[in-house]
């Protein structure tokens, strides 16, 4: 399910970041342009902390005190994955500035955060998400950007529908990540080889959190991957990461995440017929 981004989901998502995972402020090389970025490590289901993460009450804002919760700043970084022949994904430079647009466009979903699709009629109200995402460089590698190559002819690609899909395989997440208890690492991965050719469905536009990092399927074709088209999505997966589950099945204790009614699109037949879609 991809959903649109809650007010209150992403204001929670404050509360799950300090209360799952512990944030240790780091100094930053002079080069590195962020200081104010943190290390995130989860906490250990021994920790005596970690219970009061599974009470919805602590989830609540309190929307007259947002100074108090200042702006926290998630590393990512990059992973571009491509075939040993280095055809299948973007070229480098190409990658870079595609790389470079998501994060923004990411990072603009949050500053534009919009009133909530489901459920119809809701008057949830619009909270300023309080974290944003920076690229995160290997301090102590020269020319490290955070954006990265890997050519793989086993790895590289993402299926998330065929008889062999290998969505939730975290092989290439386990060979190529960086700094996985610190860095969130999201993987770009084209189609499996010869599934267009073949009329199957395209795996481009799905993602899973899996393994500490994200997987993401993107369009290969020259001109026809929009990084904006995976601000969605890639919101939608770090909330996962975050520590928000899906509601398929049922109320999961947050007012702003509703149980899912198969809406993703608006209009349509009843309940999405209305003003909503998920």
């Amino acid at each position: 399910m991809i959903r649109k981004f809650t007010p209150i989901i992403i204001f929670s998502l404050l509360y799950i970041a300090a209360c799952t995972y512990k944030s240790t402020p780091t100094t930053s090389s002079p080069a590195i342009n962020f200081l104010e970025a943190t290390d995130i490590t989860r906490l250990p289901a021994t920790d005596p902390n970690y219970k009061i993460c599974k009470d919805s009450e602590n989830y609540i804002p309190d929307t007259s005190q947002l100074t108090l919760f200042p702006e926290k700043k998630i590393r990512v970084s990059f992973h571009f994955m491509d075939c040993e022949a280095r055809n299948c994904n973007y070229e480098e430079e190409r990658a870079v500035h595609f790389a470079k647009q998501l994060l923004y466009h990411i990072n603009h979903g949050l500053s534009n955060n919009a009133q909530m699709w489901l459920p119809p009629g809701n008057n949830t109200a619009v909270l300023p998400p309080r974290y944003r995402y920076v690229l995160s460089p290997q301090p102590d590698t020269p020319e490290d950007d955070g954006i990265y190559f890997h050519y793989d002819d086993s790895l590289y690609y993402h299926d998330a529908y065929g008889k062999d899909k290998n969505n939730t395989n975290p092989a290439v997440i386990k060979k190529y990540g960086i700094n996985t208890e610190s860095v969130l690492n999201i993987f770009l991965m084209p189609d499996r080889p010869g599934i267009l050719e073949a009329g199957e469905k395209s795996s481009a536009g799905t993602g899973i959190y899996i393994a500490k990092a994200i997987k993401v399927g993107i369009k290969k074709e020259e001109g026809k991957g929009k990084p904006w088209e995976l601000r969605g999505l890639l919101n939608h997966e770090i909330g996962h990461f975050l520590g928000l589950s899906h509601t398929w099945k049922g109320n999961d204790g947050c007012d702003d995440t509703p149980n899912h009614t198969n809406c993703y699109n608006r209009g349509g037949p009843p309940p999405c017929d209305k003003s909503g879609a998920s």
